[in-house]
């Protein structure tokens, strides 16, 4: 028996995360699963198992206008689009994947799996989907900070480039692999003066460019990924943190050390 039915309908979908395989039953002609993503994001659907030939899965659309839950967002093939690429299972069953191109913006998408007919066999098959990078290697499902422009899709070889800049210098900050933020998170920054830096005495973040995050936290807002630019007019050393907070609860947190026309 499958514990997430009844599931056949968007209103009716079962919540999923990335990174994350999903063992389900074929009792319906269509299996709906949800996905809260924050785009732009490629996301890659994988159907394990499978025993029906001919069955397909899709990335569908957020609830199309004038389509509602609860209501007639019950509707399993008009209240939503299909966006992108689909996978079919083989013949004699098995396995199908494929990838979509997710556009900007936060929304709760759908993946269906449907089979050619009304009449299911009750089989097992999984689901997984993960986000991807634009070289097709898988992308990080948590938060990245750093300070070098090539960091997005493997962190692992893109060590920070920043650790001392002159008096008046600018830098610059970026951060990543966001796609899986919730609408209720938020991305924050807060720059702080330290005395834990080599030769250096604590800075003065109140003479940074912007100051928005002098000595407080600010909000970045909830884009997946993007920079940071700020100029320091005051010598020694500083810390530059980066958060995301679910409501009052911290998810994530990232600092990196500055030294500023001092070390």
């Amino acid at each position: 028996m499958d514990s997430f039915e009844d599931d056949d309908t968007p209103c009716q979908a079962a919540p999923t995360q990335p990174g994350v395989t999903y063992l389900r039953f074929s009792n319906d002609q269509h299996d709906f699963f949800s996905l809260n993503v924050n785009g732009p994001a490629l996301v890659q659907v994988t159907v394990l198992s499978h025993t029906v030939s001919g069955a397909q899965a899709q990335v569908r659309s957020p609830l199309k206008p004038g389509y509602v839950c609860p209501g007639n967002g019950d509707d399993p093939v008009n209240s939503t689009d299909r966006i992108g690429a689909f996978g079919t299972v083989p013949s004699g069953g098995g396995n199908t994947q494929f990838v979509v191109d997710l556009p900007p913006g936060n929304a709760q998408y759908y993946i269906r799996v449907s089979l050619p007919s009304s009449t299911g066999n009750g089989q097992p098959y999984y689901l997984r989907w993960e986000f991807i990078s634009a070289n097709g290697a898988p992308a990080t499902r948590d938060p990245l900070f750093n300070s070098n422009p090539n960091q997005p899709y493997l962190p692992q070889y893109n060590p920070d480039t920043l650790t001392n800049i002159p008096l008046n210098g600018t830098a610059v900050y970026y951060w990543s692999g966001m796609q899986s933020l919730w609408p209720y998170d938020i991305i924050q920054v807060q720059i702080v003066g330290t005395n834990t830096l080599v030769n250096c005495a604590p800075g003065n973040p109140g003479a940074t460019v912007p100051n928005t995050f002098a000595n407080t936290w600010g909000a970045l807002g909830t884009v997946p990924r993007g920079r940071l630019t700020v100029q320091f007019n005051a010598i020694g050393g500083y810390i530059i943190r980066l958060r995301v907070m679910q409501g009052s609860v911290q998810k994530y947190l990232d600092e990196k050390p500055l030294k500023v026309g001092c070390g």
